[in-house]
C-alpha cells in the first residue's frame, strides 16, 4: 500500500515539476533594471505614484562613462579614424554624448498619445525604445539635407514607440499605420517586424502602401557630442579628470 501511494505522489508531481521549471525558463516580461534591488516589472509603475527612482552612485557614474569611452568609444575610434575606404577621416572621434530637450521629447510623447486616441487604437502607448544608429554620410533627401554635415558619420539614438503585448513584451507600433478592426471599435497597429515569408517589396508595400517605403512615427534628432564640441558636459569632463584612459577599476 506505501509503495502505491508513493508511486502516486510521484507522478503527480511530476506535472508539477515540469510547471515549475517551464516558468522558471520561460523569457520574462520586460523590466526595468534596478541596481541592488529585485527588478520591478514595468506594472509596478503603472500609477505616477508609484514610481521609485533608483539614483545611481556618483562614482560609479563616473566609471561607467569612463568605461565607455575606454572600450567602446576608442574601439570604435580606431576601427575609423583613417582616410583608407570606409574610414571617416583622420581624426574621426565618435559621439560621446546625445541629448534631447525635454520640449521634443514631452513633443514626441505627447504627439504619439494624441495619434493612439485619433486613429481609435486599441493598444496604449506603454514606452520607448531606444536604438543607437549612426547617421548616414551620403544622400540626396530632404532627411539627409536635415542632419549636420558634423553630425554624418556618428553615432546617435532613435525612439520608437512601444506597446505592451498580452504576454508581457514591448512591441514597435507606429499610431499612424494600422488596420481597421472588423470585430471591435479598436483598430490594429500594423505589425512592424518583417516575416520570414516577406520579401522586402512585400513587407514595405504592406506596411506603408508602396514598394518603396514611407514615413515612420521616430524620433531621431537629438544633439550629438561630436568631439571637440562636447562642451558642458560634467560628466564627461569629470569622467576624463577622475578616471583618465583605463586608470579606473571597472
Amino acid at each position: 500500500m506505501k509503495s502505491n501511494r508513493t508511486r502516486l505522489f510521484l507522478l503527480l508531481s511530476i506535472p508539477l515539476i515540469c510547471l515549475i521549471a517551464i516558468m522558471a525558463y520561460r523569457d520574462p516580461a520586460p523590466m526595468t533594471f534596478r541596481p541592488n534591488s529585485t527588478p520591478k516589472q514595468f506594472s509596478d509603475f503603472s500609477t505616477p505614484d508609484s514610481f521609485v527612482l533608483d539614483k545611481i552612485p556618483y562614482m560609479d557614474l563616473i566609471r561607467m562613462i569612463a568605461k565607455y569611452r575606454d572600450e567602446r568609444q576608442e574601439v570604435i575610434n580606431n576601427q575609423f579614424s583613417g582616410t583608407g575606404p570606409g574610414q571617416y577621416g583622420a581624426n574621426f572621434e565618435d559621439s560621446r554624448y546625445f541629448y534631447i530637450s525635454l520640449q521634443t521629447l514631452e513633443g514626441f510623447v505627447d504627439h504619439i498619445k494624441k495619434q493612439v486616441l485619433n486613429n481609435h487604437l486599441n493598444v496604449e502607448f506603454s514606452g520607448i525604445r531606444i536604438y543607437p544608429i549612426v547617421y548616414p554620410n551620403s544622400g540626396s533627401s530632404s532627411y539627409f539635407s536635415s542632419i549636420p554635415s558634423i553630425y554624418r558619420n556618428h553615432a546617435s539614438v532613435a525612439f520608437a514607440p512601444t506597446y505592451m503585448s498580452e504576454n508581457g513584451y514591448a512591441i514597435d507600433f507606429d499610431p499612424d499605420l494600422y488596420i481597421a478592426n472588423p470585430n471591435g471599435p479598436g483598430n490594429i497597429p500594423k505589425n512592424l517586424e518583417m516575416q520570414d515569408t516577406q520579401s522586402v517589396a512585400s513587407f514595405l508595400t504592406a506596411t506603408f502602401g508602396s514598394s518603396q517605403g514611407g514615413f515612420i512615427s521616430v524620433q531621431d534628432h537629438t544633439w550629438l557630442c561630436p568631439p571637440p564640441l562636447c562642451v558642458n558636459a560634467a560628466g564627461l569632463k569629470n569622467s576624463d579628470i577622475i578616471c583618465p584612459d583605463n586608470a579606473c577599476e571597472y
